[in-house]
């Protein structure tokens, strides 16, 4: 971890807090290490964490979740031991590494796979990469008229679309490293977030009803869960 200077807070529920895009993209500070990072590692095991967990995937969950409590009984308890923040990071990281080492899933060979349905499901549920904005963050845009949600949910199921969504997002990830890479070499920031765009334009109200029936639960899914 990098130290830095500046007297950063944790708030009442424990999340240390930034000013600006800038400070947000810094490397870990050692006071988000001690009150943070090394407490929710504790409770999961530092190996678990060595085996399944990058600093860019640590980065996104400690300073991208959300102030709340855990979802589950089990990490609410340590609620007045370690405090909100931690036990929430602790259980979606517990989470995110489950999914990632399914044996349906593994995750780290996913981009070299070729799902069954891959063509059909990527017809059936269209997605562009449009690029990046000024901070380096990869635009992805969904176009929800476009997307055949009846289509959708008579060839797959829900496991099955979590698995291609899961893999179009792998991929997002692998473009956000790289711009990070390249903007660290250039004496830049790093890149831990992205730009999801849902297209509402030209979408019906039984398009819609159909969608928040069948894809806008496996995208709220795999965003909170996964």
């Amino acid at each position: 971890p990098v130290m830095i200077n500046r007297p950063f807070q944790p708030n009442s529920w424990g999340k240390i807090s930034f000013e600006g895009i800038t400070e947000e993209s810094l490397a870990f500070t050692l006071k988000e290490y001690d009150l943070v990072i090394k407490p929710a590692l504790d409770l999961l095991g530092v190996e678990r964490a060595r085996e399944h967990c990058s600093e860019d995937l640590l980065l996104r969950c400690v300073r991208g979740s959300n102030n709340k409590y855990p979802d589950d009984t089990k990490w609410r308890r340590l609620v007045p031991k370690v405090g909100a923040h931690v036990a929430s990071l602790a259980e979606a990281l517990d989470k995110i590494w489950g999914y990632r080492c399914r044996p349906e899933v593994q995750a780290n060979k996913i981009l070299g796979r070729h799902l069954p349905n891959s063509d059909v499901f990527h017809e059936l549920w269209p997605m562009s990469l449009c690029g990046v904005d000024e901070f380096g963050h990869v635009i992805e845009c969904e176009q929800l008229s476009q997307i055949d949600a009846m289509g959708v949910a008579s060839r797959f199921s829900t496991e099955e679309l979590l698995l291609h969504v899961f893999q179009r997002q792998e991929a997002v990830q692998r473009m956000m490293t790289e711009e990070s890479m390249k903007r660290i070499a250039a004496g830049g920031e790093r890149v831990y977030k992205h730009v999801h765009i849902l297209d509402l334009n030209g979408v019906s109200m039984m398009q819609f009803v159909r969608l928040k029936g069948t894809v806008l639960p496996v995208i709220k899914h795999l965003g909170e869960q996964f």
